[in-house]
């Protein structure tokens, strides 16, 4: 679920990020998990580290979005 939700708010935040994943560059993708992710370390707990770099802790919403596309929404 936590990286459903960190993935959703890093292509929100950042639209290269999806263009970089279908040319297969991962760069913008890592450099922003760097940023807000790595870069914290240990310093925070799950949903402080979440609240940081998504704006809110651990919620399923974007797991369940993530579900529904791959299995219900699928041709």
């Amino acid at each position: 679920m936590a990286a459903a939700q960190l993935f959703q708010a890093a292509t929100m935040q950042a639209s290269k990020i999806s263009d970089g994943l279908a040319q297969g560059d991962f760069a913008p993708l890592r450099d922003w998990m760097h940023d807000h992710v790595h870069a914290f370390g240990a310093s925070h707990t799950l949903d402080g580290l979440l609240q940081a770099a998504a704006g809110r802790a651990l919620d399923p919403s974007a797991f369940l979005a993530h579900l529904r596309a791959c299995y219900l929404d699928a041709p």
